[in-house]
């Protein structure tokens, strides 16, 4: 790359946009698979986590997202405030984030939706956190839903998508003893993200029945 930067040619900008593109999607199906190889293999270890600030987590991330919505017309409300501390890699509890918050925008895209909104809030339970992420798209079908977290499964059109994105996530939320889920009780779309608060001699891994 470096050196068809320095050749002059009218032919190299896009050789090199489309190198650029290229490098980008195999790095990301790289770290797709080095995720997935970890969850499958059970390597994520405590080595890997520490005490951390959920909340924090799920500031950052949507401070990322705050342009890309906005220029959507989409709100973005986010209700956690306070500290909450849970044991995990903040590296994929983010990533968790930042699927869920795609697959929001996606969702209200496909569906052409006006004033679209995304609302994360959350909730103490049982020495658990609920976090619920909803946003505006319609409420997922039944067959849909059923089959959502299955790995490679996906609605949208070949090339568009891996249907990977909910699968890694609920498999990062189950190596942190916690659990993603659809709730479909209500009218619009609404994941839960539950997660075992920290504790300084114990590490809570029993969910709220």
């Amino acid at each position: 790359l470096r050196k068809l930067e320095n050749v002059e040619s009218t032919e190299v900008p896009p050789l090199l946009t489309r190198l650029k593109k290229i490098l980008a999607t195999v790095e990301r199906i790289k770290s797709i698979v080095e995720t997935m190889r970890k969850l499958s293999r059970h390597e994520l270890g405590d080595k890997d986590k520490s005490p951390q600030d959920i909340s924090e987590i799920a500031r950052d991330v949507c401070q990322l997202f705050q342009e890309k919505l906005r220029l959507k017309g989409y709100d973005l409300n986010n209700h956690m405030r306070e500290p909450n501390i849970v044991f995990c890699n903040p590296v994929m509890i983010g990533q968790v984030f930042v699927n869920l918050l795609n697959n929001a925008v996606e969702a209200m895209d496909a569906a052409l939706v006006t004033e679209g909104w995304i609302k994360i809030d959350a909730e103490i339970r049982y020495g658990t956190i609920l976090i619920n992420i909803s946003n505006k798209g319609p409420k997922i079908s039944d067959e849909v839903a059923d089959k959502i977290m299955n790995p490679f499964y996906t609605t949208k059109a070949v090339g568009q998508g891996t249907g990977l994105g909910l699968s890694i996530s609920s498999s990062i939320a189950k190596e942190h003893g916690g659990a993603l889920t659809l709730d479909q009780s209500q009218g619009y779309i609404c994941f839960h993200l539950q997660l075992p608060l920290y504790r300084r001699h114990s590490i809570v891994t029993g969910l709220a029945s």
